[in-house]
């Protein structure tokens, strides 16, 4: 009986700490949200200078919803054209206007028959990581379903064992 005790427990404690684990794997919202790809893979993700001054454009955006870039290093009267790629058929002239001050800020919507998915923005030349999001809330976390489900299955397996051992036990002790 002691045998089959300990081989529920095994199954169980094995089980646990596959979910145990899964918790301790996943990033806190916080690390998450904080992303950033031109620190994390450098070069080809940062935006590169313009002139003597730099670009910058927001990173993501809803469909339907507003991003903004802000241009340094250019002069009042230049034309200006925002070009949004998003996944790997759709592109989109988004802003286009003159420069009236420096620097130059505009916002721009991205259109709402624009697909979900990672694509880029051009603007006076160079090129950024833009993702076209759904409304839907952001992951932050891990998909925890297939490490509960390995867990479940091996605190079965377990239990299997030890109703199997028992029956074995018993069949052995009439006889």
């Amino acid at each position: 009986m002691a045998r089959i005790a300990r081989r529920l427990l095994a199954g169980l404690a094995i089980g646990t700490l596959f979910v145990v684990g899964t918790f301790a794997w996943s990033p806190s919202a916080a690390d998450a949200q904080g992303l950033d790809l031109c620190d994390l893979l450098g070069d080809p993700y940062c935006p590169p200078d313009v002139g003597d001054g730099t670009i910058t454009c927001s990173s993501a955006a809803p469909i339907g919803g507003t991003g903004s870039c802000q241009i340094d290093g250019v002069a009042v009267g230049d034309d200006v054209t925002a070009t949004l790629t998003c996944g790997s058929d759709y592109s989109a002239v988004v802003f286009q206007g003159t420069v009236t001050e420096v620097p130059f800020s505009f916002s721009f919507t991205v259109p709402a028959d624009a697909p979900a998915g990672s694509g880029t923005i051009s603007v006076a030349g160079a090129t950024f990581p833009f993702e076209c999001t759904s409304a839907a809330l952001a992951r932050t976390g891990t998909d925890v379903a297939p490490m509960l489900a390995i867990g479940g299955g091996l605190v079965a397996i377990g239990l299997a064992a030890a109703f199997g051992a028992r029956r074995r036990m018993q069949a052995s002790a009439v006889a």
